[in-house]
Order: structure tokens, then C-alpha cells, then sequence
């Protein structure tokens, strides 16, 4: 069986970040977990490098949660309640809300992922704004203007 770079990285990132055990890994991975061992045993896992960074559970998520969301409402010149009734407001609501829930529920991996998406969202509003103010504004309109069922 070939391993192939990207499965030894996430397979040790499960295990060194998130503490994940064989079972674990073998069902986020979607393999058996004799595949699993047998790439925990390689030689390209024990080589692969990855920046293991131990997910944020207290303040610290707390606040990066905060800065990504402020940065996000400043942009788009929104704020996200449970009572907009802007489809695109409600729709950033409900992804903000799904990331702190899975915080709470302690379910670190599905948490980072939801909230990698909201970071870069951020990351490329942040982009189009430092282009100019028209394609922003542009941007901002045609995203107030989704309806509840184009936003999901």
C-alpha cells in the first residue's frame, strides 16, 4: 500500500494536535484502522513534519473567534443576530453559532474546521477591501442581497 504525503501529515496532526487514538483517526480518515497502523508504523509518517499546534480551548479561542468575527462585520457592515432577516446575516449567525457550540461540546477538530472557513472568509474580504472601496461595496451589496435559501 503506497502512502501518500498528505494522509501521513493529517494522520499525524490527528494524532500529535488532537490526541486522536487509532479508532479515532480511523474514522475521521474514513480508513480501516489497519490502514491507519500501518501508516502510524511508515517511515514517511515518522518523517512528515507538521507545525502541531494543541487546539485552543479556553480565552484564547475565545478571542480569536471575537477578532475573526468583528473583522468579518466590519467588512460586510453587518451583525449577525438570531433575528436578522437579512439572509447572508443570518446565514454568518448560524455558522458563528455552529463553531462556539462545537466549542462547547468540546469537539476541537470540527470546530477548527468550521472555523478555518469563517478565518479565511475574513482573510478574503480583508483582501478585496485593500483593493478598493468600490469592489467592497460591490461585494457587501451583492451578499445583503442573498436570500435565506441561495446563503445555505
Amino acid at each position: 500500500m503506497e502512502i501518500e504525503d498528505w494522509e501521513a501529515r493529517t494522520i499525524k496532526m490527528l494524532r500529535e494536535a488532537y490526541g486522536m487514538d487509532l479508532e479515532e483517526i480511523s474514522e475521521n480518515m474514513n480508513m480501516s484502522t489497519d490502514q491507519v497502523s500501518h501508516i502510524l508504523e511508515s517511515r514517511k509518517y515518522e518523517e512528515c513534519e507538521i507545525d502541531v499546534k494543541t487546539p485552543d480551548t479556553g480565552m484564547e479561542f475565545t478571542i480569536q473567534f471575537g477578532n475573526v468575527m468583528s473583522k468579518i462585520a466590519n467588512l460586510l457592515d453587518m451583525k449577525f443576530s438570531p433575528f436578522s432577516e437579512d439572509g447572508m446575516e443570518d446565514f454568518l449567525y448560524q455558522i458563528s453559532k455552529r463553531v462556539l457550540h462545537l466549542h462547547n461540546q468540546q469537539e476541537w477538530l470540527s470546530r477548527d474546521y468550521e472555523f478555518a472557513k469563517l478565518a479565511m472568509f475574513a482573510k478574503h474580504l480583508t483582501e478585496v477591501h485593500e483593493e478598493g472601496s468600490v469592489q467592497i461595496s460591490i461585494f457587501q451589496a451583492k451578499l445583503n442581497d442573498l436570500s435565506q435559501s441561495s446563503a445555505v
